[in-house]
């Protein structure tokens, strides 16, 4: 972002037909995004901000960003709900403690954020409700003797 800006003196526009300036707008919208959700840290912040240029609010003009920042937001969030949904009842149909063992790491290998780079807000989601059955069910289980339950809303 920084060499693009420094070359064109302007930031990426969402709707332009180059690829790489549209990904580039997106990205813009993603560090806003991520800002005003507090999951930004200060050094990120300051990375950007040291861009010639950057502004926090986006002008009124580019609140369609916004909205479509809003709607990927949305869907993934459902993407998620729905790999859980299916994940937990593979799980749960699983009769054996062994098998769920096995489901487990299966998923884990599966659902791994180094393996999965392409989208790491979903993997990682996933990643961690998975990480969280395997602690719940056998982790915890080594050190107390008992098999827990995990569902969708352990998350």
């Amino acid at each position: 972002l920084k060499v693009w800006v420094a070359k064109r003196s302007y930031f990426p526009w969402g709707k332009s037909q180059d690829c790489e300036e549209r990904s580039l707008a997106h990205f813009v919208c993603r560090v806003r995004a991520a800002r005003a959700s507090g999951l930004l840290q200060q050094s990120q912040a300051d990375i950007v901000e040291a861009i010639n240029g950057w502004k926090w609010c986006a002008k009124a003009r580019s609140r369609s960003c916004h909205v479509e920042c809003a709607q990927k937001k949305e869907e993934s969030e459902s993407r998620v709900r729905i790999i859980l949904q299916r994940l937990a009842g593979q799980l749960a149909r699983e009769p054996t403690r062994s098998g769920k063992r096995s489901l487990l790491r299966q998923y884990q290998l599966q659902y791994h954020p180094d393996k999965n780079r392409d989208n790491p807000t979903e993997v990682n989601a996933v990643f961690r409700w998975v990480q969280s059955c395997w602690d719940r069910n056998f982790r915890s289980a080594d050190v107390v003797g008992g098999v827990g339950q995990c569902t969708t809303s352990n998350q």
